[in-house]
């Protein structure tokens, strides 16, 4: 089943319609993570929650800039460069923030942190806003405002690799327990990553 853009009522709402979306547990991660698609990726469920909020109820305003990439291709060094231009007139190489604290503590994520994002709208003119969803799933406030987008390419290949090792210690499995043949495959049909990076490339 296919889910699209309706509007959802309550949180129950939007569970019950998770429900009906189709699961993939990952057997190379021994069951340990369950995916849920909602409309073209898929993700777990505490975030399809947020996004689904996001999309119902998010509005994007022109000056707002969100920095998109899919998951293991750059995202931290990223939100570091933007951060450390926005506020190269307040800081200086020995005062930046960024060499004491993650780069990720500094922008929030539309589908992780919606309240952090919501303030951050309230507290500037122009708020900075990372996102992983696919381009056919931001909101629609984003999709029609002249809001500039920030996305950063990184070869398939390395983004394969980086993400195996990745949700291998997250999980904690040892190598011999999760061979990479078995995630290679998964992630290129799962998450389909290629599909998602020409997506963002091809819009004008």
């Amino acid at each position: 089943m296919e889910t699209t853009k309706t509007q959802l009522g309550s949180a129950r709402d939007i569970e019950e319609m998770i429900k009906t979306c189709p699961q993939h547990s990952c057997s190379w991660l021994k069951g340990k993570s369950t995916l849920f698609k909602y409309q073209d990726f898929w993700s777990h469920e505490v975030i399809i929650k947020k996004v689904v909020s996001a999309q119902q109820s998010f509005k994007a305003r022109p000056t707002d800039v969100f920095l998109c990439s899919y998951p293991k291709s750059g995202t931290t060094w990223q939100i570091a460069l933007v951060f450390a231009i926005i506020t190269r007139e307040k800081f200086d190489e020995s005062s930046s923030p960024l060499l004491t604290t993650m780069p990720h503590n500094f922008i929030p994520f539309l589908e992780i942190q919606p309240e952090q994002v919501v303030a951050s709208q309230e507290n500037s003119s122009f708020a900075h806003v990372a996102t992983h969803l696919p381009y056919n799933s931001l909101p629609k406030s984003i999709l029609a405002s002249t809001c500039k987008m920030v996305y950063v390419y990184r070869n398939v290949k390395d983004v394969i690799v980086s993400y195996y090792h990745f949700m291998r210690e997250a999980i904690i499995l040892p190598m011999e327990d999760a061979p990479f043949e078995e995630a290679f495959c998964w992630l290129i049909v799962v998450y389909n990553i290629e599909f998602k990076h020409k997506t963002y490339l091809e819009t004008d």
